[in-house]
Protein backbone atom coordinates (compact mmCIF):
# COMPACT_ATOMS: atom_id res chain seq x y z
CA UNK A 1 0.00 0.00 0.00
CA UNK A 2 2.73 2.35 0.56
CA UNK A 3 4.11 2.29 -2.48
CA UNK A 4 1.04 2.53 -4.19
CA UNK A 5 0.66 6.09 -2.06
CA UNK A 6 4.03 6.84 -3.11
CA UNK A 7 3.71 6.09 -6.64
CA UNK A 8 0.33 8.67 -6.74
CA UNK A 9 2.43 11.12 -4.89
CA UNK A 10 4.90 10.79 -7.70
CA UNK A 11 2.14 10.79 -10.49
CA UNK A 12 0.53 14.06 -9.31
CA UNK A 13 3.41 15.99 -8.41
CA UNK A 14 4.54 15.22 -12.52
CA UNK A 15 1.12 16.00 -13.39
CA UNK A 16 0.46 19.21 -11.97
CA UNK A 17 3.76 20.83 -13.31
CA UNK A 18 2.24 19.27 -16.40
CA UNK A 19 -1.27 20.70 -16.19
CA UNK A 20 0.27 24.43 -15.42
CA UNK A 21 2.50 24.08 -18.58
CA UNK A 22 -0.53 23.23 -20.57
CA UNK A 23 -3.07 25.66 -19.30
CA UNK A 24 -0.34 28.51 -21.28
CA UNK A 25 0.43 26.29 -24.31
CA UNK A 26 -2.65 26.26 -26.58
CA UNK A 27 -0.80 28.70 -28.84
CA UNK A 28 1.93 27.12 -29.06
CA UNK A 29 0.69 23.49 -29.69
CA UNK A 30 -1.22 25.04 -32.61
CA UNK A 31 1.93 26.14 -34.02
CA UNK A 32 3.48 22.74 -33.36
CA UNK A 33 0.50 20.64 -35.24
CA UNK A 34 0.24 23.28 -38.19
CA UNK A 35 4.25 22.60 -38.83
CA UNK A 36 3.67 18.74 -38.79
CA UNK A 37 2.83 17.70 -43.06
CA UNK A 38 0.22 15.48 -44.15
CA UNK A 39 -2.74 15.80 -41.95
CA UNK A 40 -5.69 15.23 -43.68
CA UNK A 41 -8.21 18.48 -44.28
CA UNK A 42 -11.35 18.14 -42.50
CA UNK A 43 -13.28 18.60 -45.79
CA UNK A 44 -11.57 15.55 -46.88
CA UNK A 45 -12.70 13.21 -44.31
CA UNK A 46 -14.25 10.44 -45.21
CA UNK A 47 -17.87 9.74 -44.17
CA UNK A 48 -18.51 8.28 -40.18
CA UNK A 49 -15.93 5.61 -39.91
CA UNK A 50 -18.38 4.16 -37.26
CA UNK A 51 -21.49 4.76 -39.66
CA UNK A 52 -22.34 1.10 -39.70
CA UNK A 53 -22.03 0.60 -35.38
CA UNK A 54 -24.84 1.74 -33.02
CA UNK A 55 -23.37 4.38 -30.61
CA UNK A 56 -25.17 5.86 -27.72
CA UNK A 57 -22.86 7.76 -25.95
CA UNK A 58 -18.81 8.45 -26.04
CA UNK A 59 -15.81 8.54 -23.44
CA UNK A 60 -13.26 10.01 -23.61
CA UNK A 61 -9.85 9.44 -21.81
CA UNK A 62 -6.37 11.57 -21.68
CA UNK A 63 -3.10 12.59 -19.37
CA UNK A 64 -0.67 14.53 -20.07
CA UNK A 65 -1.07 17.26 -22.81
CA UNK A 66 -4.44 16.30 -22.58
CA UNK A 67 -6.01 19.31 -21.70
CA UNK A 68 -5.21 20.88 -24.41
CA UNK A 69 -6.01 17.82 -26.68
CA UNK A 70 -9.02 17.59 -25.17
CA UNK A 71 -10.22 21.28 -26.31
CA UNK A 72 -8.94 20.94 -28.92
CA UNK A 73 -11.53 17.58 -29.61
CA UNK A 74 -14.28 18.87 -28.03
CA UNK A 75 -14.05 22.66 -29.77
CA UNK A 76 -15.13 20.09 -33.34
CA UNK A 77 -18.08 18.73 -32.07
CA UNK A 78 -21.41 20.46 -33.20
CA UNK A 79 -23.70 21.89 -30.89
CA UNK A 80 -26.72 19.33 -31.87
CA UNK A 81 -24.46 16.49 -31.10
CA UNK A 82 -26.96 13.76 -29.72
CA UNK A 83 -25.14 11.75 -27.64
CA UNK A 84 -23.79 11.88 -24.00
CA UNK A 85 -20.13 12.60 -23.56
CA UNK A 86 -17.98 11.26 -20.03
CA UNK A 87 -14.75 12.49 -19.69
CA UNK A 88 -11.90 11.26 -17.69
CA UNK A 89 -8.51 13.22 -17.83
CA UNK A 90 -5.74 12.71 -14.97
CA UNK A 91 -6.20 15.91 -12.90
CA UNK A 92 -6.12 16.96 -9.44
CA UNK A 93 -9.30 18.00 -7.35
CA UNK A 94 -8.92 21.36 -7.69
CA UNK A 95 -8.61 21.67 -10.92
CA UNK A 96 -11.31 19.49 -12.93
CA UNK A 97 -14.02 22.44 -12.42
CA UNK A 98 -12.52 25.55 -13.33
CA UNK A 99 -11.12 23.18 -16.86
CA UNK A 100 -14.74 22.09 -17.10
CA UNK A 101 -15.77 25.76 -16.55
CA UNK A 102 -13.04 27.12 -19.39
CA UNK A 103 -13.74 24.49 -21.81
CA UNK A 104 -17.77 25.32 -21.39
CA UNK A 105 -16.67 29.00 -22.44
CA UNK A 106 -15.20 27.86 -25.54
CA UNK A 107 -16.86 24.95 -26.92
CA UNK A 108 -20.55 24.56 -28.47
CA UNK A 109 -21.57 21.65 -26.01
CA UNK A 110 -22.26 21.90 -22.67
CA UNK A 111 -19.73 21.21 -20.11
CA UNK A 112 -19.58 20.99 -16.67
CA UNK A 113 -17.88 18.64 -14.04
CA UNK A 114 -19.45 16.25 -13.00
CA UNK A 115 -21.20 15.65 -9.79
CA UNK A 116 -22.83 12.16 -8.17
CA UNK A 117 -25.97 11.29 -9.55
CA UNK A 118 -25.55 13.52 -12.63
CA UNK A 119 -27.27 11.92 -15.68
CA UNK A 120 -25.41 11.14 -18.91
CA UNK A 121 -27.49 13.34 -21.69
CA UNK A 122 -26.97 14.64 -25.58
CA UNK A 123 -24.95 17.29 -26.50
CA UNK A 124 -23.63 17.97 -22.78
CA UNK A 125 -19.78 16.71 -21.37
CA UNK A 126 -19.44 15.47 -17.70
CA UNK A 127 -15.86 16.08 -16.45
CA UNK A 128 -14.93 13.32 -14.36
CA UNK A 129 -14.29 15.18 -10.94
CA UNK A 130 -10.45 15.34 -9.52
CA UNK A 131 -9.66 13.14 -7.05
CA UNK A 132 -12.10 10.75 -7.05
CA UNK A 133 -12.99 7.62 -9.25
CA UNK A 134 -16.12 7.95 -11.19
CA UNK A 135 -18.15 5.05 -12.26
CA UNK A 136 -21.60 5.02 -14.44
CA UNK A 137 -24.26 2.89 -13.95
CA UNK A 138 -27.69 2.44 -15.55
CA UNK A 139 -31.00 3.71 -13.55
CA UNK A 140 -34.09 3.28 -14.57
CA UNK A 141 -33.80 4.67 -18.85
CA UNK A 142 -30.77 7.02 -18.05
CA UNK A 143 -26.99 6.54 -17.28
CA UNK A 144 -25.81 8.25 -14.05
CA UNK A 145 -22.18 9.09 -12.76
CA UNK A 146 -21.35 7.89 -9.68
CA UNK A 147 -18.14 8.73 -7.94
CA UNK A 148 -15.80 7.05 -5.41
CA UNK A 149 -13.05 7.74 -2.66
CA UNK A 150 -9.90 6.70 -3.90
CA UNK A 151 -9.02 4.27 -1.19
CA UNK A 152 -12.50 2.15 -2.83
CA UNK A 153 -10.61 1.64 -5.98
CA UNK A 154 -6.80 0.82 -4.89
CA UNK A 155 -6.05 -0.98 -7.61
CA UNK A 156 -5.77 2.24 -9.81
CA UNK A 157 -2.52 4.65 -9.51
CA UNK A 158 -4.12 7.26 -11.66
CA UNK A 159 -6.90 9.67 -10.88
CA UNK A 160 -9.92 9.64 -11.77
CA UNK A 161 -9.21 6.35 -13.31
CA UNK A 162 -10.21 6.26 -17.17
CA UNK A 163 -10.06 2.23 -17.21
CA UNK A 164 -12.83 2.62 -14.97
CA UNK A 165 -15.12 5.19 -16.79
CA UNK A 166 -14.67 3.17 -19.75
CA UNK A 167 -15.57 0.17 -18.44
CA UNK A 168 -18.54 1.24 -16.46
CA UNK A 169 -19.44 3.39 -19.24
CA UNK A 170 -19.73 0.50 -21.69
CA UNK A 171 -21.67 -1.94 -19.32
CA UNK A 172 -24.22 0.58 -18.32
CA UNK A 173 -24.97 1.47 -22.55
CA UNK A 174 -24.63 -2.30 -23.52
CA UNK A 175 -21.37 -1.85 -25.31
CA UNK A 176 -22.89 0.79 -27.66
CA UNK A 177 -20.30 3.36 -27.31
CA UNK A 178 -17.22 5.22 -28.90
CA UNK A 179 -14.40 4.93 -26.41
CA UNK A 180 -11.63 7.68 -27.20
CA UNK A 181 -8.11 7.53 -25.95
CA UNK A 182 -6.35 10.76 -26.12
CA UNK A 183 -2.30 12.20 -25.06
CA UNK A 184 -1.24 10.40 -21.88
CA UNK A 185 1.64 8.79 -19.91
CA UNK A 186 1.20 5.48 -18.66
CA UNK A 187 -1.20 2.86 -19.65
CA UNK A 188 -4.87 3.82 -18.46
CA UNK A 189 -7.70 3.43 -20.65
CA UNK A 190 -6.14 -0.03 -22.56
CA UNK A 191 -8.03 -2.52 -20.32
CA UNK A 192 -11.64 -0.16 -20.49
CA UNK A 193 -10.75 0.02 -24.21
CA UNK A 194 -9.61 -3.92 -24.83
CA UNK A 195 -13.30 -4.19 -22.64
CA UNK A 196 -15.25 -2.08 -24.65
CA UNK A 197 -14.06 -4.29 -27.82
CA UNK A 198 -14.93 -7.49 -26.34
CA UNK A 199 -18.20 -6.10 -25.94
CA UNK A 200 -18.97 -4.65 -29.46
CA UNK A 201 -18.39 -0.97 -28.71
CA UNK A 202 -15.55 1.14 -31.19
CA UNK A 203 -12.43 2.83 -30.36
CA UNK A 204 -10.86 5.57 -31.37
CA UNK A 205 -7.07 6.26 -30.50
CA UNK A 206 -5.00 9.89 -31.18
CA UNK A 207 -1.93 9.37 -33.06
CA UNK A 208 1.92 9.30 -32.20
CA UNK A 209 3.17 12.51 -34.27
CA UNK A 210 0.15 14.63 -32.90
CA UNK A 211 0.80 12.99 -29.10
CA UNK A 212 2.37 14.86 -26.31
CA UNK A 213 2.94 11.52 -24.86
CA UNK A 214 2.38 8.87 -26.34
CA UNK A 215 1.96 6.20 -23.79
CA UNK A 216 -1.68 5.71 -22.82
CA UNK A 217 -1.99 5.64 -27.12
CA UNK A 218 0.51 3.63 -27.67
CA UNK A 219 -0.41 0.76 -25.40
CA UNK A 220 -3.77 0.79 -27.73
CA UNK A 221 -2.34 0.26 -30.64
CA UNK A 222 -0.21 -2.48 -29.26
CA UNK A 223 -2.62 -4.09 -27.56
CA UNK A 224 -4.54 -4.73 -30.79
CA UNK A 225 -7.96 -2.72 -29.54
CA UNK A 226 -7.87 0.43 -31.31
CA UNK A 227 -10.11 0.71 -34.29
CA UNK A 228 -8.82 3.79 -35.61
CA UNK A 229 -5.50 6.16 -35.60
CA UNK A 230 -6.62 9.63 -35.95
CA UNK A 231 -4.04 13.22 -35.60
CA UNK A 232 -5.49 14.98 -32.99
CA UNK A 233 -7.25 17.70 -35.33
CA UNK A 234 -9.07 15.43 -36.96
CA UNK A 235 -10.99 13.12 -33.84
CA UNK A 236 -13.62 15.91 -32.87
CA UNK A 237 -15.03 16.13 -36.35
CA UNK A 238 -14.92 12.49 -36.42
CA UNK A 239 -16.69 12.21 -33.70
CA UNK A 240 -19.19 14.74 -34.81
CA UNK A 241 -20.38 13.00 -37.96
CA UNK A 242 -21.65 10.25 -34.92
CA UNK A 243 -25.45 10.19 -36.16
CA UNK A 244 -28.59 8.98 -33.67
Amino acid sequence: MSDCKDAQRVFQEALLAKVREASTSLVRRKVIAVERPKLIKPSELRPSQFAHRKVSCVGIGASTGGPVALQEVLSRIPVNFPHGIVVAIHMPKAFTGPYADRLNAKCSLAIREGADGDQVKGGEVLIAPGGRHSSLVKQGNHIVLRTAATTEYPQYIYIPSVDQMLTSLCDACGGSMLGVILTGMGNDGFKGMKHLKEKGGVTLVQNEETSTIYGMPRACIEGKVADVVLPLEQIGFEIGKIGG
